[in-house]
């Protein structure tokens, strides 16, 4: 198992989420207090100047960064108005990083709120990835995910994990061949595919993954509900009355929907205010 400086943390973004990865980058480097840490951004469609402003301020904030360039990928597979082909990327994170056997993902749209160096460490055992169990859809029978998939009884009770933050154990992901199997999934199954990579992820791992803390993956939903409602699949896991503590008692906060913090829907608030506090004005 490699040790902190050889597990690095792996961002996926395009033009429209440089800001968004930035604070997280910034997030990052203020729980890491110091401390090495390899990032590395699979970005594609990135204006020079976006791609320079970034780069320079990671090494401003201590952190070893580098970007490799993804554009033109991913562009025939399925996203809506508030994603992009960059939520596939990390469907490539095996190829990409050919000199890495593990790697921590994690999206651009979070906040680090604690020092994820048991992350860096942690021993998958027999799982190809780590992951915590999506609250909101918490099985791959749930509604809304893996729309029309036929599934059996006990499929339809296997956990069904959010992709926005995952240990990869990549010697593992290679010889399984996930990312092509999710990729194969996300192209000629596109009518089963409501949330993107995360999906195509579930339907191939089938519940062959390691559970982490929950509250490595926290969504605020609580502010997003003041936005819009919908569905909530999770109460047996996470009751309603829960969610304000959970929140409270985050170690990353992940901004899922399209009401982003940076954006007028989202809220005035302590988790609005907290994104805003890591707000990169130079790729503004």
């Amino acid at each position: 198992m490699p040790d902190e400086a050889e597990r690095p943390v792996v961002v996926t973004f395009d033009s429209r989420y440089t800001r968004a990865a930035m604070a997280m980058l910034h997030s990052l480097s203020a729980v890491r207090t110091g401390q090495k840490t390899t990032v590395i951004a699979l970005a594609g469609e990135l204006p020079q100047r976006q791609a320079y402003a970034v780069t320079s301020a990671a090494h401003a904030a201590g952190l070893d960064f580098e970007i490799r360039d993804m554009t033109g990928a991913c562009l025939d597979l399925p996203f809506d108005s508030h994603g992009s082909p960059a939520v596939y990327y990390r469907l490539h994170i095996a190829e990409l990083l050919p000199e890495y056997d593990s790697a921590l993902y994690v999206d651009a749209d979070t906040i680090f709120l604690r020092d994820p160096a048991e992350l860096l460490t942690l021993d998958l055992g027999p799982h190809p990835l780590a992951a915590v169990q999506d609250v909101c859809v918490p099985t791959l029978g749930s509604p809304d995910c893996l729309p029309g998939v036929p599934l059996d009884e006990d499929e339809r009770a296997l956990p069904y994990f959010n992709s926005g933050l995952l240990v990869i154990d990549l010697d593992h992901w290679r010889r399984l061949g996930i990312g092509s199997a999710a990729l194969r999934f996300a192209t000629t199954s596109a009518q089963h595919v409501r949330f993107w990579d995360q999906d195509a992820l579930n339907h191939v791992v089938r519940g062959d993954w390691r559970r982490l803390d929950r509250r490595w993956n926290v969504f605020p939903l609580e502010d997003i509900w003041q936005a819009e409602e919908f569905p909530y699949y999770g109460e047996e896991y996470v009751p309603r009355t829960g969610l304000a503590r959970l929140a409270r008692e985050a170690y990353l906060i992940h901004f899922v929907t399209r009401h982003k913090p940076w954006t007028d829907s989202f809220p005035a608030g302590r988790l609005r205010d907290l994104w805003w506090s890591y707000d990169e004005p130079a790729v503004r």
